[in-house]
């Protein structure tokens, strides 16, 4: 699966701002926890023939998790999807067509605030 899945994260990272690239392997799970649903988006690219693009960015702080079985190569780093980003937090993933990914969310309502969680299974 090397070099099929990218994937990028960007915003502030203890207090430095932080852009890293780089590529998953292995069989595992990425995970968003999403503070305000309201303030996020999320959109999916699917135009090109091969891939598919995940797109996700959040005027609130998101936390990502990664397994530890998952294989990182290229600048990504487990420091940048085990932390809480915030500023103007994103998250890509491309995903080639030939990879198999499960896409599952979970939405939870306190007060005015919609929170949620994406998880992404490779």
């Amino acid at each position: 699966m090397a070099d099929n899945v990218t994937i990028t994260v960007s915003g502030t990272l203890d207090e430095t701002a932080t852009s890293q690239t780089g590529q998953i392997a292995g069989n595992g799970k990425l995970v968003v926890d999403i503070k305000d649903i309201n303030k996020t988006s999320v959109s999916v690219d699917y135009k090109d023939e091969d891939k598919l693009k995940i797109s996700l960015q959040s005027l609130q702080p998101i936390s990502l998790f990664a397994d530890n079985s998952l294989v990182l190569s290229g600048g990504i780093s487990y420091d940048a999807l085990n932390k809480t980003l915030t500023g103007n937090a994103g998250l890509d993933i491309t995903v080639s067509k030939n990879v198999a990914m499960e896409f599952k969310q979970d939405f939870n309502k306190t007060g005015n605030t919609i929170s949620g969680k994406i998880e992404f299974k490779f």
